[in-house]
């Protein structure tokens, strides 16, 4: 089901350099292979530049932990494209 939404366009996954190095660090194949499955079907790929990872080390001195603070700058950056 959630994979027709994808092949029919009704969803557009959009990702970003965390969503793949977390994918990386999964250990167990199964689950590996079906993040990479999922992760196949992007649309638009967010890299990490320099104003995002400044914006992260900004909520991040707020308190929130790093990689949450990342996701958090990048949605920032695709609020933009929206």
């Amino acid at each position: 089901m959630i994979f027709q939404k994808f092949d029919n366009n009704d969803w557009e996954l959009i990702i970003s350099d965390i969503s793949i190095f977390e994918a990386e660090k999964i250990n167990s194949y199964n689950r590996k292979r079906i993040i990479q499955l999922i992760l196949s079907k992007t649309s638009f790929h967010v890299k990490i530049n320099e104003r995002i990872k400044n914006r992260a080390l900004y909520f991040e001195t707020n308190g929130i932990k790093a990689f949450d603070a990342l996701h958090l700058a990048r949605q920032k950056k695709l609020l933009m494209f929206f």
